[in-house]
Order: structure tokens, then C-alpha cells, then sequence
């Protein structure tokens, strides 16, 4: 193979890949923060996560959280057992978040989120929830983990 030919080609995927990854990150960013992992709480193991989605395009921006909590391993728990409470946060200052909702039938997990039509500005954003594990006589409540920023 000629050397030029070559080398032209070696050159065009290295652009095409740069261009790509460009083009990837114009899309909205998602962040996540580490598994938390707690229980057994009246005889159910579970974890929970944080997420942060935020639009990279300001003429319909939006940004929300996203707690999730879930039974750690196969099959489900009954009614009531798993609560969540999704966060939102603008640098340090809590912007929205949503009520604690149950789950309202057996589930492995229940995933909340705040409203997707929250516009808050230019700013740095991370999401922080909160889970529930019945405990038999009440709730007991776990922090997830923060997950990391986001910039709009």
C-alpha cells in the first residue's frame, strides 16, 4: 500500500473520530454517582443511586434529577417497601425536588424524577436523593451518594 494513501487515511480517521467525539458531546450530559448499597432492613438488601441529566442546547434546555432505589438482587418486595425522594441541586442550593413517593405494587425498584421542565440557568448541577427501606414499623432513610456536576 502507498505510504500517502496511507497516511491520508490514518489522517481522515483521526479527524472523523475527533469530529465525532464533537458531535458526541453536544448532546445532553448525564451523570451518576456510585451505588450505595445498605440492609438488610427487615429482611430486604437494597441500593440506590443519584443521577443528573442536563441539555447542552440553551433554546430548550432542561435539567433533572433522578433517584433510583431498588431491591439489591432478584425479585421484588411488597407494596410500600421502597420510597425515593429525587434532589436537584444548583451549585449548593437545592432548586427542585419531588415528594416522597412508595411503591404502590411488589417492584424490584422505583425511580423518581424531578420535573424535566425546570430551566434554571447557566450554572453547575448535581442531583443528591434520598431512599426509604420499611423497617417494619416506619421507615428507615438512606442518602444516595452525590453525583457529579454538570454545567449547562
Amino acid at each position: 500500500m502507498d505510504k500517502k494513501y496511507l497516511s491520508k487515511v490514518i489522517f481522515t480517521f483521526i479527524v472523523g473520530v475527533t469530529l465525532g467525539i464533537g458531535t458526541f458531546t453536544a448532546f445532553a450530559g448525564v451523570a451518576e454517582g456510585s451505588w450505595k448499597y445498605y440492609g438488610p432492613t427487615n429482611g430486604y438488601s437494597y441500593k440506590n443511586i443519584a443521577r443528573v441529566y442536563v441539555s447542552d442546547n440553551p433554546s430548550n434546555g432542561y435539567m433533572y434529577a433522578q433517584t433510583y432505589a431498588g431491591k439489591d438482587g432478584t425479585g421484588t418486595v411488597p407494596t410500600g417497601y421502597i420510597g425515593a425522594q429525587a434532589r436537584l441541586y444548583r451549585y449548593d442550593a437545592l432548586v427542585t425536588s419531588t415528594n416522597t413517593v412508595y411503591n404502590s405494587s411488589a417492584a424490584e425498584y422505583l425511580s423518581v424524577c424531578t420535573s424535566t421542565s425546570y430551566n434554571g440557568g447557566t450554572g453547575s448541577y448535581y442531583s443528591k436523593g434520598t431512599s426509604y427501606a420499611y423497617n417494619g414499623n416506619g421507615y428507615t432513610s438512606y442518602s444516595t451518594y452525590q453525583s457529579p456536576s454538570q454545567t449547562y
